[in-house]
């Protein structure tokens, strides 16, 4: 499943890539194809860029290590609730213990949604001040809606 994710992933990226004309603008801004960017504005959308997918990755990082947390608290919840003895201490603890890491998961999950969106706003306003190839852009941050 993890391997045609990344696939289905992967096509996207390359079919994003390769229907992005690679061209400048002219003084109408209509890019044309013997102009080329100059190294500032390059660098400048290279750094937002970086800062962007840095964060995301980070956020996904700290999803990845919230859900083992939760799976962990969970597992050991539950043995601990099943070795009470009567029923009725039994369903308490293990009502706890899944009331716990349900709220654990939506946490983490608003926590990565969150992440997201603000590397992603963040990339925006810098990505329009580095003036030059806005017309290049094929960022779609619904991808990244899928991780």
């Amino acid at each position: 499943m993890k391997k045609i994710s990344t696939m289905i992933l992967a096509t996207i990226v390359l079919s994003l890539i390769f229907s992005i004309p690679l061209m400048a603008s002219d003084s109408t801004g209509i890019m044309t194809a013997t102009q080329s960017l100059n190294p500032e504005t390059i660098s400048c959308v290279q750094n937002a860029i970086e800062a962007r997918d840095t964060a995301i990755s980070g956020a996904v990082d700290a999803y990845a290590i919230s859900v083992k947390m939760a799976l962990g608290t969970r597992k050991d919840g539950l043995k601990a609730g099943w070795a009470k003895g009567k029923p009725a201490d039994i369903r308490a603890a293990l009502k706890v213990a899944w009331s716990t890491y349900t709220k654990t998961l939506r946490d983490a999950k608003k926590t990565l949604k969150d992440a997201k969106t603000k590397a992603w706003n963040t990339f925006k306003t810098q990505r329009k001040a580095c003036k030059g190839g806005e017309n290049l852009e094929g960022s779609n941050p619904q991808v990244d809606n899928t991780l």
